[in-house]
């Protein structure tokens, strides 16, 4: 007997104006205006950046892990602004939601742990404060029990 799948959230590429191999957010796992959003990547081993990065030994860039970080944050920004984080939203809603959003602020980032391809990472982005046009962030990304990286994350949103 096959179990049925019932997708909560939007694809992330419904939302975010990335596109693979760019999209780095697969699935938004939860949501909540209050506390924050979590979701998840898994790491394939056929990425261009590990032939040079390194060869014999695969590690996912730390700005990669970075990037995973804002694009959880914008998924949060416009899941927020949406007012229906789930997979009924309007069409038209999210393609007007494609373009605002930016990349401000990164504060006391820290890589504890080498990524590997095979790994599925779990991106957590703890909502801290909305003040003016800025979003900010506690993010922090996990393979399995051990955190990978975290820091503070702020996006100007518009």
């Amino acid at each position: 007997m096959m179990q049925q799948y019932i997708q909560l959230y939007p694809d992330p590429g419904q939302l975010l104006p990335h596109q693979p191999p760019f999209l780095l957010v697969e699935k938004i796992v939860s949501f909540s205006s209050e506390q924050g959003i979590e979701t998840e990547f898994f790491i394939k081993e056929d990425f261009l950046f590990f032939n040079g990065h390194f060869p014999n030994n695969p590690i996912v860039p730390g700005v990669i892990l970075v990037e995973m970080m804002f694009q959880s944050c914008g998924l949060y920004s416009r899941l927020f602004k949406s007012g229906s984080p789930t997979a009924g939203l309007n069409k038209v809603e999210v393609e007007d939601k494609k373009s605002d959003g930016r990349a401000i602020k990164i504060k006391n980032l820290v890589f504890q742990k080498e990524v590997k391809p095979g790994e599925l990472l779990k991106i957590n982005a703890k909502f801290k404060q909305h003040l003016f046009n800025f979003m900010t962030f506690d993010t922090e990304i996990h393979s399995g029990i051990d955190k990978v990286a975290y820091g503070e994350i702020t996006l100007l949103v518009k």
